[in-house]
């Protein structure tokens, strides 16, 4: 299933709203993590690999919509060199982004809020070009998802809310909301039920 053109067009985001993102993204971690939100802790989880990366995207994300290209740039290559790990500036991530895992990570897609991402997964294209601006050829994926270690979803479809994909699964196709999908390729095993809190975080 293809998405319309305009799916791929640039956000524009401000630098109150990336601070804002950072910090949910901070808060979601460490409510994962069982950790209470001291400052100790609070700093101690911004520097951690995870929230560097998370960071380094965050920031480029703010200067690519700046028209700052060469920033973002740096950016993203600092996080490939460091981390091992590659989110393209073009994405779009919604706040409450967890990263369970950074090296071997690829993310190229249009994202929503509180997903749960583990290590090496890769999330992108086809190759086919869809239009000149925005991020190309990747999936748009809902609200509150979580992929395990080893996923890979490839091509330009929608995956829907709350939906759970298990670990070294491929997806090359739609899912719907609430799905259980594994697999290779993936295929729906179940649906299941979810809601949220007041502040964002998944509840099962």
């Amino acid at each position: 299933m293809f998405l319309e053109e305009n799916y791929y067009k640039h956000d524009k985001i401000s630098l109150k709203e990336t601070i804002l993102y950072l910090k949910q993204d901070n808060k979601v971690r460490m409510r994962f993590l069982d950790k209470s939100p001291n400052l100790a802790n609070t700093i101690a989880s911004l520097l951690s690999p995870n929230m560097m990366v998370i960071t380094s995207y965050r920031l480029a994300h703010y200067f690519l919509g700046k028209k700052l290209s060469f920033l973002a740039r740096i950016l993203y290559n600092l996080s490939i060199i460091f981390f091992g790990c590659e989110i393209l500036p073009c994405c779009e991530i919604g706040p409450g982004f967890f990263l369970g895992h950074v090296v071997g990570t690829l993310i190229l897609a249009k994202i929503g809020k509180n997903a749960c991402i583990y290590g090496k997964v890769t999330i992108g294209g086809r190759g086919e070009k869809i239009c000149d601006k925005g991020w190309l050829g990747g999936p748009v994926i809902g609200d509150n998802v979580t992929i395990g270690i080893g996923a890979t979803i490839l091509g330009h479809f929608r995956i829907g809310d709350n939906v759970f994909i298990k670990t070294m699964s491929l997806v090359t196709d739609a899912l719907p909301d609430n799905a259980i999908a594994g697999g290779i390729p993936a295929i729906v095993s179940k649906k299941k039920r979810t809601k949220s809190n007041n502040d964002g975080a998944e509840v099962k």
